[in-house]
């Protein structure tokens, strides 16, 4: 049996544009903080979690509390729900991701688990506002601080939920920088789902397998077949102790 870690925004869902902004807006009505820097590569774990921790470390000087977390999260989502609600195209599926899940569910070769930065909360209302219907587990940014820590659990539930010892193979598949790093961490093959100059960003990290989207799902299954040689491209030879 073979697994496909996935990523959520970018990846299943085009809301590259929509995450920062509204988790800016709910830092700015929890918290009253301002000026934060969205380029999320630029922090030392590029999740939900992980981001919250480091500003309330810089600006208060200690973490978040239990409630400070729910409280940002629920600002967090209801700013998803009002741009959501206004109509703006944000919430998209990226093409062919809703036939690829499908087909995922039915094969008898992969199976398939998500691996969000995202929280829990936020990334569902993603999903749903993107018509995706995710038939498989959802690991989050409440599961771990840091990218590698929640790629790490998603197998690992993998394990326990589709009932092996181990997995013959497993491909990532996501779109940003965190993604790649994720995966050369672990010893994981990678693809890329990015166009234009993500794309190129992900092609200088010497990420071989590059789709735009997954709209030709044969491309997508040749690519997962591949997808060993690309990480291996990359100069990583580490093997996660659950591939075998």
């Amino acid at each position: 049996m073979k697994l496909v870690v996935l990523d959520i925004d970018g990846t299943l869902t085009q809301t590259n544009e929509v995450d920062p902004d509204c988790f800016v807006r709910a830092l700015s009505d929890c918290f009253a903080l301002s000026g934060i820097e969205t380029d999320w590569s630029l922090y030392t774990n590029s999740t939900d979690a992980g981001i919250m921790k480091e500003l309330f470390q810089k600006h208060f000087r200690r973490s978040p509390s239990d409630a400070e977390i729910v409280h940002m999260q629920n600002s967090f989502v209801r700013h998803l729900q009002l741009v959501h609600g206004s109509g703006a195209p944000t919430f998209m599926p990226v093409a062919g991701a809703a036939d690829f899940l499908a087909h995922l569910s039915e094969s008898n070769e992969w199976v398939s688990v998500i691996a969000t930065g995202g929280w829990a909360v936020s990334a569902q209302f993603k999903l749903r506002a993107a018509n995706l219907s995710v038939p498989c587990p959802i690991v989050s940014s409440d599961d771990g601080l840091s990218r590698e820590e929640i790629v790490r659990q998603a197998i690992e539930a993998s394990l326990r939920i589709y009932r092996v010892e181990s997995f013959s193979r497993i491909v990532s598949i996501g779109d940003g920088i965190w993604d790649v790093n994720a995966a050369r961490s672990l010893g994981l093959s990678f693809i890329g789902i990015a166009r234009g100059a993500r794309a190129d960003r992900l092609r200088s990290l010497g990420v071989s397998h590059l789709l735009e989207d997954f709209s030709n799902l044969h491309t997508v299954f040749t690519a997962l077949d591949e997808a060993l040689e690309a990480i291996e491209k990359c100069g990583n030879r580490q093997v996660v102790g659950t591939v075998r």
